[in-house]
């Protein structure tokens, strides 16, 4: 995947200021054509115009000294101009929208949007829309959390149970989020009780969950739907003896699935779950080798698994393998591996024809990396990182953005920080 990005930055000078003046405007031009930039100031009889021309991956600086001169709008030809009453700032970008409507915004000094950062729960607040990056909204702090389960109905994300240290300090609220509006809005508990490493997928308008563990580390086997329209929740089959926490979790049609996870050992097995029938069906096992906190998602008619790690002897071992699976054959089949190493707690997701895995850890530091895997060419592509590392978090899609929710990161000292923000992908 590779599209055109219009991204015109104006940025602070580097250096000391003199007291009571302001700095010039810098404009870093990212895009194909000469930039023609014009700034104008609150009063216009003291304060000129500046007009200056910047070529195509250049950097240019305003040169008339600005001194105490507020700015009153950024314009450059072709887009929706910059404007305030009188602001100090000297930071801009210049960005094109999902739309294609190119407009002019005020960055901070790495040219990350500052006027369109949402702050949570804000109604009508929306996030900067530059293609292949990722933004951090402050958010609901009922999320710090880590091993929560979620899923996306229609444009909603659904995210609840988890816990913020172990098993013990679980929990069983759920919560529905808006990307729109930016809005959490609590819904009604997960009836299975306290619950950790649960796994969850949507399938034709309703949400599934179950399994996992509670407050006293007992593995589950029940197994729950939500229907969001109706805000309730209905206890559905579960396979007999299958009481295991940290499994995967993804649809593929009208049909639910889930793979591996741990019942004091890691294991291979797969089942297929029928809404209509209330069935499960086990299909053909996982062929790698057995683990736990694997990465699953689909794209088009076919599911994909990989990553994940297991331990034997008190000794974990990590992977980065990845699978395909035809739900029609029934047949797995090994896909290029992922070419971040191996990992364990990793976050995955689809946005149209790809599919995006990144974060986790391998023992040492969480991790904030991110690839593109194309099924067509089974090549993966190194994108942006995440601006902060995280594992155990809940990802999830909606049209072109994809959303990370809660996790953890640490660093070699083992120092945890459970993390209640949302990490916002633009494809």
């Amino acid at each position: 995947m590779k599209k055109t990005l219009l991204m015109l930055a104006l940025s602070v000078i580097t250096g000391t200021l003199s007291f009571g003046q302001y700095p010039n405007v810098t404009l870093k031009n990212f895009s194909t054509s000469t930039a023609m930039v014009n700034v104008k100031y609150v009063s216009p009889t003291f304060c000129k115009d500046d007009n200056f021309n910047v070529a195509a991956g250049a950097t240019g600086t305003a040169q008339t000294s600005r001194g105490v001169c507020l700015v009153a709008s950024v314009n450059i030809a072709g887009a929706v101009s910059y404007t305030s009453t009188g602001t100090a700032y000297s930071t801009f970008a210049l960005i094109k929208h999902p739309n294609g409507a190119i407009h002019v915004h005020r960055t901070d000094a790495a040219f990350n949007p500052q006027d369109l950062v949402a702050s949570c729960g804000v109604a009508g607040s929306t996030t900067p829309a530059i293609i292949d990056t990722w933004t951090d909204i402050a958010c609901n702090s009922a999320m710090t959390r880590w091993k929560a389960a979620g899923f996306v109905v229609g444009t909603k994300i659904y995210v609840g149970t988890g816990n913020v240290g172990d098993n013990t300090k679980g929990k069983n609220d759920f919560w529905e989020y808006d990307p729109a509006t930016n809005i959490w809005t609590a819904k009604a508990a997960f009836p299975g009780g306290v619950r950790s490493g649960a796994i969850s997928f949507s399938v034709n308008g309703k949400g599934y969950m179950g399994f996992g563990a509670n407050a006293s580390n007992q593995l589950m086997n029940d197994f729950y739907e939500y229907n969001p329209t109706t805000n309730t929740w209905t206890q559905k089959a579960a396979p007999s003896g299958y009481n295991r926490q940290d499994a995967t979790g993804f649809s593929i049609g009208s049909k639910g699935y889930m793979a591996c996870g741990d019942d004091i050992q890691a294991n291979t097995d797969f089942y297929e779950y029928d809404p209509v029938a209330n069935t499960w069906t086990k299909k053909a096992a996982f062929p790698g080798l057995a683990r736990k906190n694997a990465v699953g998602f689909s794209i088009g008619g076919n599911g994909y698994l990989g990553t994940g790690s297991s331990v034997k002897t008190g000794v974990e071992t990590f992977y980065n393998d990845f699978y395909e699976y035809n739900p029609t054959t029934n047949v797995w089949t090994k896909k290029a591996d992922f070419p971040g190493g191996t990992r364990s707690y990793a976050t995955g997701f689809c946005i149209g024809s790809k599919g995006y895995l990144g974060s986790g850890h391998a023992g040492a530091d969480t991790k904030s990396d991110f690839y593109e895997f194309n099924p067509t060419t089974n090549v993966w592509t190194k994108r942006k990182d995440m601006n902060i590392s995280r594992a155990a978090a809940i990802g999830a899609s909606v049209g072109s953005k994809a959303y990370i929710f809660s996790g953890f990161n640490f660093n070699t000292a083992k120092n945890a920080t459970y993390n209640n923000n949302i990490s916002v992908y633009v494809q």
